[in-house]
C-alpha cells in the first residue's frame, strides 16, 4: 500500500491573535481544563495543568494531525487526539510526547492502554504529528536541524477489537509541564487522510 506523504493535511491554526480563548473552533474535552493563546502560541491554563481543546468543526476517521512544538520544558508533555468520541467518558486514540520518548494509546471509556512506545527525543523547533488509517496509527517527526519530516514513522501500532477501530471523531491537542505552564506550541494542522498519495496529473501529449 503506498501512503501519502506526512503531512497530507492542512494547516488549521496558527495562533496568530489576541492572547485568551481559542475561539468558537474549539470545544473542551472531558476533564482537562482549557489551553489559551498567549503571544501567538497556544499553552496550558496557568501554572501548567493538563489543558486541551477538541476541533470542533468536522470529524474524522482516517485523519492525521500535528504541531509544531514552539516550547519544550522540563516535564512537559504534549498529545494529539484522533477519532475522539465526545461524551463525558475519553473514548479516543492519543499519541504523546515526553522527554525521550513518545507512546500510542487508547482510550476506552476513561481506561487507557498502551499500543506503542519508542524512544525518541524532540526538541523545540521539531514538529511532531500523528495518522491514523483503518486500525494503523503511526507517528512523525519533523527534526527542524534536518529540515523536513521524517517519513519513515518514530513509532507504529495497530488496534484490534476496540471501538475506536472503526469510529468517527474529532482531533485534539493537549498540553501540560506540570508547573511552569511554559509548554508551547504553534501551527495546529491535520484533518482527513487518504489510503492512497493524490494520483499524478495527467500528462499533456503535444503535437
Amino acid at each position: 500500500m503506498a501512503y501519502p506523504a506526512f503531512p497530507s493535511t492542512p494547516l488549521l491554526d496558527d495562533f496568530n491573535r489576541a492572547d485568551g480563548a481559542l475561539g468558537a473552533n474549539y470545544s473542551a474535552g472531558a476533564y482537562a481544563a482549557a489551553s489559551r493563546i498567549v503571544s501567538n502560541r497556544a499553552v496550558p491554563v496557568a501554572g501548567g495543568a493538563w489543558s486541551s481543546r477538541y476541533w470542533n468543526p468536522s470529524t474524522f476517521k482516517d485523519c492525521e494531525a500535528w504541531v509544531d512544538l514552539a516550547v519544550l520544558p522540563a516535564g512537559f508533555k504534549v498529545e494529539l487526539y484522533l477519532r475522539a468520541i465526545a461524551g463525558a467518558n475519553l473514548n479516543q486514540y492519543t499519541c504523546y510526547i515526553t522527554s525521550g520518548a513518545v507512546n500510542i494509546d487508547k482510550t476506552i471509556a476513561d481506561v487507557s492502554t498502551n499500543i506503542a512506545t519508542a524512544s525518541v527525543s524532540f526538541a523545540a523547533g521539531d514538529k511532531f504529528g500523528i495518522r491514523c488509517l483503518g486500525n494503523t496509527l503511526s507517528g512523525y517527526r519533523y527534526i527542524a536541524n534536518a529540515g523536513g519530516w521524517d517519513q519513515t514513522p518514530v513509532v507504529s501500532g495497530t488496534d484490534t477489537g476496540s471501538i475506536l477501530t472503526t469510529a468517527t471523531g474529532n482531533i485534539a491537542f493537549a498540553l501540560t509541564d506540570g508547573g511552569t505552564g511554559t509548554v508551547a506550541i504553534d501551527n495546529f494542522g491535520g484533518g482527513a487522510a487518504s489510503l492512497e498519495p493524490p494520483p499524478h496529473a495527467a500528462l499533456r501529449v503535444m503535437n
